[in-house]
């Protein structure tokens, strides 16, 4: 295998103006399912292989009666045991072993079946070091009160809560035990206190929001992905009733199969088409257990979801935001299979104080991580869990701002003012540093009754690209990572249909009515979408063409001469076996973020032109220089950030047939092939 020759990327994925996303790069497969397998996830094909029994999720085609019941009778023929059914994603939970679930796979109505995996708390021991308690600093910055003027709740679906006086009970508007069916609040590990004290908590980063507890973790810190649904449908069903924006999910279990086909990954993809803003720890497994250095790749399940925002860990050095460090342990991307960039954002998660559960297995087995005050339990822990916290109260503030803001616009929002750090790449820190203060002042200033693809700021001065922080400076990112590419430029000041919650982020497009978008695509005949334009299936001459444009627009997109494209607004695209993407300019382009797609033996070349723009975090294709990723010969991938990109912290993923056959390269000098077992370590 040849890391260094980049020719004919398997897939290429088209950023059609920031209006329409399409589909990400191809999942790489890296694990190659014997016959009759293939609707097993690896777990479960590990499972079958030693002819034990496990608990799994059985995944439908349909939800219809017959389809279940027949899945059912599959179940008990072999002597299974049927144990729940879940709503949201068509799904039932049973006890089986590798006979039954090789029947079921051969069934027409099953679609797969998957782990029902034991699940943990993202979050690690903390050390002796203290770090500030609250995030006053934060909302003094920004202005933002936090007082939950509107009734923003958050639910965390974690070990529980105990009431605390900085979180008394009367601000927890439900608890539903998932574990131990028990009615009233509490909290056997201290986890969920934690998280919920980060979240809102007196010195919480929103501290008037409401809370609802879905305890779904035991009080050793684990429990089963089966839960973790089972909460989400809860949410699905009652979000209404709470006034429910922001589900937190600081829980992980490594990944299995492709987001697409993940039970838990499906029920939080519902949840964000209904316009719940869906946070999730990128896990705790940045660093490789066989060479004990940091690695790419562990980003965790539900994080791997792809509109959820997946968030790391950052430590603060001294105080100054730009010194700060991603922690060795906060995980790094792409995702497994799916190969999307995450983290979205890294936010402080190393030594974080926040609300201690006394008797609970955390308070208790770690009593130098107490850092009580004054008769009230504080405790000191370290991981995803606490910065995805961070992330949740930010959701919650920027929310407060306008209520009809999509999931994905704050998602967005949060993403495009986050601050880059130096010396990190996309793949460690997402767009940047949560910068909740920028996040705030671009929410405010937005108009979600305008239509798309128009400028949606309520001003036509455009908002001043970085914060105060004391004297500090903090620049906007102004990068939104969508699937596998970044989006540069001044993508969120427009309303683009990328940030309403009819988009699945990254991935699969569903517009309007009586149109499907997957692996098998229908797109309308004669559908007439926005702002002119037309996509149709017609048969004969000058068919398949999409007229897609708004008044200075022009796009022509057609399977004739090439399958050229045009696509413009004042801009001149040209996409088909050479490619250019730009705005008035094919080199330098206005918006700094030209691609050229298709030139010299099909190689790729996407970010800026300039080495200094490459080393602000831009992600080039093709290239030797920093932050590179070259996509080759039997769909390769080196993914790292060494100037050859051959060594240091790369990835190198192949799927090709023949002697280097689905060998990867992951972490630092390490082969990950066919013939090695895949990272199954749990969260710690």
């Amino acid at each position: 295998m040849n890391p260094t020759r980049a020719v004919r990327p398997a897939v290429f994925g088209l950023v059609l103006g920031l209006w329409l996303i399409a589909p990400p790069v191809a999942a790489q497969t890296a694990d190659h399912a014997p016959p009759g397998t293939e609707k097993l996830d690896a777990a479960v094909r590990e499972a079958v292989a030693s002819g034990r029994s496990f608990r799994a999720i059985v995944r439908l085609r349909s939800s219809d009666a017959s389809s279940r019941e027949e899945a059912r009778r599959a179940v008990r023929a072999f002597g299974g045991r049927v144990d729940r059914e879940h709503a949201v994603i068509p799904a039932l939970n049973a006890e089986i072993d590798a006979a039954t679930a090789m029947a079921l796979a051969a069934s027409d109505r099953v679609a797969g079946v998957s782990i029902d995996a034991e699940i943990r708390a993202g979050s690690v021991v903390g050390s002796a070091l203290t770090s500030e308690a609250n995030s006053t600093r934060y909302r003094q910055a920004s202005g933002q009160s936090g007082q939950g003027r509107r009734g923003i709740t958050v639910a965390i679906v974690d070990s529980g809560i105990q009431p605390h006086a900085d979180l008394p009970a009367e601000r927890v508007r439900a608890f539903i035990d998932f574990v131990n069916g028990r009615s009233e609040p509490y909290d056997d590990f201290g986890h969920g206190t934690h998280v919920a004290g980060s979240v809102a908590g007196a010195g919480g980063m929103a501290p008037g929001v409401d809370i609802v507890s879905l305890k779904v973790l035991s009080g050793t810190g684990s429990g089963r992905t089966s839960d973790v649904i089972a909460a989400l449908e809860w949410v699905a069903a009652n979000h209404r009733a709470y006034n429910i924006r922001v589900v937190n999910l600081s829980l992980g279990h490594p990944v299995y199969e492709p987001a697409a086909t993940d039970p838990l990954v499906q029920a939080v993809e519902a949840l964000s088409r209904r316009g719940i803003v869906v946070v999730a720890s990128a896990g705790n497994m940045g660093i490789d257990p066989r060479t004990n250095r940091v690695g790419y790749g562990g980003i965790t399940v539900p994080a791997n979801a792809p509109s959820a925002i997946a968030v790391g860990a950052v430590e603060d050095a001294g105080g100054r935001r730009s010194q700060a460090r991603v922690t060795d342990y906060s995980s790094r991307g792409p995702t497994r299979f799916d190969l999307l960039a995450k983290p979205e954002v890294v936010a402080r998660g190393h030594n974080v104080v926040s609300l201690g559960a006394p008797g609970s297995y955390l308070y208790e087995m770690y009593p130098a991580l107490r850092a009580d005050d004054g008769g009230n339990p504080y405790l000191r822990l370290s991981g995803t869990s606490m910065a995805a916290a961070m992330v949740s109260g930010a959701a919650a503030l920027v929310l407060e701002s306008d209520q009809r803001l999509s999931a994905a616009a704050v998602k967005a929002v949060v993403q495009f003012t986050a601050q880059r750090l130096p010396r990190y790449d996309v793949l460690t820190q997402g767009a940047g540093y949560l910068n909740v203060a920028g996040a705030l002042r671009v929410a405010q200033l937005i108009d979600p009754t305008v239509r798309v693809p128009f400028y949606w700021l309520s001003t036509r001065q455009l908002p001043l690209p970085y914060d105060l922080y004391g004297r500090e400076r903090v620049a906007w990112s102004k990068t939104v990572l969508w699937g596998d590419r970044p989006l540069l430029g001044d993508s969120v000041y427009f309303h683009f249909a990328a940030w309403d919650d009819n988009v699945v982020w990254g991935n699969n497009v569903v517009w309007g009515n009586n149109v499907v978008w997957g692996n098998n695509v229908v797109w309308g005949n004669n559908v007439v979408w926005g702002n002119n334009v037309v996509w149709g299936n017609c048969v004969g001459r000058g068919c398949d063409n999409v007229v897609w444009g708004n008044d200075d627009d022009n796009v022509v997109w057609g399977n004739r001469r090439g399958d050229n494209v045009v696509w413009g607004n004042f801009d001149n695209v040209v996409w088909g076996n050479n490619v250019v993407w730009g705005n008035n300019d094919v080199v330098l382009g206005t918006w700094a973020a030209n691609v050229v797609w298709g030139f010299w033996d099909d190689n790729v070349v996407w970010g800026n032109v300039t080495r200094d723009a490459v080393r602000t975090g831009n992600v080039v294709w093709g290239n030797d220089w920093l932050d590179n990723v070259v996509w080759g010969n039997c769909d390769n991938v080196v993914w790292g950030n060494d100037d050859n990109v051959v060594w240091g912290n790369n990835v190198v993923w192949g799927n090709c047939d023949g002697v280097n056959g689905d060998n990867v390269v992951w972490g630092n000098n390490v082969v990950w092939g066919n013939s090695l077992a895949v990272l199954t370590g749990e969260v710690q």
